[in-house]
């Protein structure tokens, strides 16, 4: 797989792989990364919710976990993740009525960003990652953008 080839190409080792959707609930804290990949934004939130991730991924967190988040793995740390059905990023197909992130971050992350999308989204309160560049946050709300 070419995350774990990526990974293990930076001098991460132990990589495992963790399937969301059908592998039972794991105690994340006993990782040091969390990398979460993209895909459908929607399936893969009802998957967490499925789950009951979000007091897991807070935990890891707390304890100095990292998570790297790309795409959807991204999208459902924030607000809501409604505004990439509205741009047609990704299609609710599963109709997923909670569309509510995690509100880890304090803002809904547009992934892929290109200026077309503005007229489309209704959401006032996103933020713009457009592709190459990565947001930096903690748990005390400072962000700031790497590109």
């Amino acid at each position: 797989m070419l995350a774990k080839e990526q990974l293990t190409s930076f001098g991460v080792q132990g990589v495992q792989f963790i399937d969301f959707e059908n592998d039972p609930l794991v105690d994340l804290t006993q990782f040091n990364i969390l990398y979460v990949n993209g895909g459908n934004t929607f399936r893969l939130l009802k998957s967490f919710q499925n789950k009951h991730t979000k007091e897991n991924i807070q935990k890891f967190l707390k304890g100095g976990g990292l998570y790297i988040g790309v795409s959807a793995g991204s999208s459902v740390l924030g607000l809501d993740i409604q505004a990439l059905g509205d741009i047609g990023m990704d299609e609710n197909n599963i109709k997923l009525l909670n569309t509510s992130g995690y509100g880890i971050l304090p803002f809904s992350i547009v992934p892929h960003f290109v200026d077309e999308f503005i007229g489309k989204l209704r959401e006032q309160n996103y933020y713009p990652l457009k592709d190459g560049h990565a947001i930096w946050a903690d748990l005390n709300g400072n962000y700031e953008e790497i590109s």
